[in-house]
């Protein structure tokens, strides 16, 4: 005669609760705890012991001595039903352990069972630690072999009432419609509907949304755990969207907040009234009270403080956008800030970089250590080190290197130690020692290039320049491109009629009327300079490289008639000689 063991345990989730399909084994000592399972062994009164083994509330791992016996009581003295199984060296890995145990036929007679288990360390001779409490072995719900059916006939039926409730061990009689099920401990009835209503493990079909569906109908929130830790929650709201909290059990929304979602990670906070918010992952991430429509897609340790609504951080360390910053971003980086009042202010990386409080719509690029100070609205630092614009030096700029300083409105700093202290001051420093190059005067262009400045106009088809001026460096003057190669279509100057043109053009002193009138200037006006030589781009400008040209042509001719001068002279004082030495001779014949 045989009895079959019971099945390996199947379980379900529903509801946040362990609802048994078949039976199961479970033990638990103050030390240790070891939920088991059996598993059947087709036509044996053997069983497979499936058990998870922890160690002052950690997995074991190693060896371990184990002895089993079966008792007809749940506790108390000479209870032990049949023989004792001692298992020397269990390999218990992760907390898991399996074997075989056989008690053979005998012990089952029908009647309840429970297993007591002793553990210690493998190899030891010291006593057993007996778990408390024994497990209760419950019988399968089948049987492939029962006692005494070698000896049973054929039945073709049950006379009606042969089985009662109490030969069913089942609670009372059942309604009309039910059917009989396991319950976890017992056999149960249960209406008909209510079980084929059940979702399985391999999938369902024939659903229709919001009749079939996994969740609650209550307000209670839904929880998916895994390895015995919430993975998943999803918090009911009466007034909007649920909450969806994912990744570790310690990720919080608080209570109140409607429509919040933390997608991962873990010790992320969404506080009180910041509804619609989201923490996409990472570790240590806060989203503030009334900071509502927030986001920080991950990182750690950053941090959009209460009513910064639509503020957004998108990773990175340490990163803050304070208190009443509405729109603000931070892209990344590390150890950013953007202070209170900044309105639709952004830091899009970098490290240790600060926008202050009112820069609303103020950017910073990248970089480290830069900074927009208070009230310098819609300003830009591209990126660089320790560049900074200063207070109230609103639309200005600085797109990158070291140590620049804007301080006007409007003003343009780049390079290395360019200060912009003006309005509209635009300053260039070159790289050159570590000396601030500072603008002088309002709306001023300044330039530090110690290597040289040259503006080329001008490329042939290779890109060669033919066209431009350079300062070279140490230089006070410009210089020309004046280079044979890059000119064409020569012609002489007649400049005995240049020279008559130049001696007819009016020369004046003036200023410009941008300029005060205590500066003065002289030379000729671009309309009389294009009439008389038709040089130049237009009757408005005058060339340096044409005015230079036509004084050229001019001192050649002068030095042509300075020559002519001369030979009339030396001819006229050879003629001069002449007749002093006739007057000589005949001053003497007379005498």
């Amino acid at each position: 005669m045989r009895r079959d063991a019971p099945q390996k345990t199947e379980l379900e989730l529903k509801q946040g609760k362990h609802v048994m399909k078949k039976p199961f084994l479970l033990f638990t000592a103050l030390m240790l705890w070891m939920p088991c399972l059996v598993h059947a062994a087709s036509l044996s009164a053997g069983f497979t012991y499936q058990g998870r083994l922890t160690d002052n509330e950690s997995p074991a791992n190693g060896a371990y001595d184990m002895r089993f016996t079966l008792h007809s009581a749940s506790s108390g003295a000479n209870t032990q039903v049949g023989g004792t199984i001692q298992i020397a060296s269990v390999i218990v890995t992760n907390g898991l352990l399996r074997e075989e145990l056989d008690f053979g036929a005998s012990p089952f007679d029908g009647e309840d069972r429970w297993l007591e288990i002793g553990v210690r360390p493998g190899g030891s001779t010291n006593a057993f630690t007996v778990l408390d409490p024994r497990q209760r072995l419950s019988p399968s719900p089948y049987a492939l072999f029962a006692p005494n059916a070698a000896i049973a006939t054929m039945a073709n039926g049950v006379a009606t009432s042969a089985i009662s409730a109490t030969q069913l061990n089942t609670p009372g009689l059942p309604a009309t419609g039910q059917v009989l099920a396991y319950g976890g401990t017992s056999l149960v009835w249960t209406n008909a509907s209510a079980a084929a209503a059940a979702w399985t493990l391999n999938g369902n079909s024939g659903t229709t949304p919001g009749v079939n569906f996994l969740g609650t109908t209550d307000n209670q929130p839904l929880e998916l755990w895994v390895n015995a830790t919430r993975a998943f929650r999803l918090e009911p709201n009466a007034n909007g969207a649920p909450n969806v909290i994912g990744g570790s059990a310690n990720n919080q929304v608080d209570a109140g907040v409607v429509g919040a979602t933390v997608g991962g990670g873990a010790l992320n906070t969404i506080q009180t009234k910041a509804n619609n918010a989201t923490i996409s992952g990472g570790a240590g991430n806060i989203i503030q009270t009334n900071a509502y429509n927030a986001t920080i897609s991950g990182g750690s340790g950053n941090s959009i403080q209460s009513d910064s609504a639509w503020g957004s951080i998108s990773g990175g360390f340490d990163n803050t956008i304070e208190s009443g910053v509405f729109f603000a971003t931070i892209g990344g980086g590390e150890n950013n800030t953007i202070h209170t009042n900044a309105l639709g202010a952004t830091v899009a990386g970098g490290s240790s970089s600060t926008i202050d409080s009112s820069g609303s719509y103020a950017t910073i690029g990248g970089g480290s250590l830069n900074t927009i100070q208070s009230n310098a609205q819609w300003s830009t630092i591209g990126g660089g080190w320790d560049n900074t614009i200063l207070t109230d030096a609103q639309k200005s700029t600085i797109p990158g290197g070291e140590h620049c300083t804007a301080a006007g409105n409007y003003s343009f700093a780049a390079g290395r130690h360019a200060n912009a202290k003006h309005n509209g001051a635009f300053v260039w420093a070159d790289s050159s020692g570590f000396f601030d190059f500072p603008s002088s005067q309002t709306n001023e262009f300044a330039v530090r290039a110690t290597g040289g400045v040259r503006f080329v106009s001008g490329v042939d088809s290779n890109g060669v320049p033919v066209a431009g001026v350079a300062l070279p460096a140490g230089s006070g003057s410009w210089s020309s491109l004046s280079d044979r190669n890059a000119k064409t279509n020569f012609a002489p100057v007649n400049s005995r009629e240049l020279l008559d043109r130049l001696a007819q053009l009016p020369i004046q002193t003036w200023n410009y009327k941008s300029q005060r009138e205590s500066v003065r200037h002289i030379g000729p006006m671009a309309q009389d300079f294009h009439a008389a030589f038709a040089v130049g781009e237009d009757d408005r400008h005058i060339a340096t490289v044409d005015e230079a040209g036509v004084a050229l042509a001019a001192i050649q001719r002068l030095i042509q008639k300075v020559e002519q001068k001369e030979t009339e002279i030396t001819e006229l004082k050879q003629r001069l000689e002449k007749l002093e030495q006739r007057m000589n001779q005949n001053s003497g014949g007379a005498k």
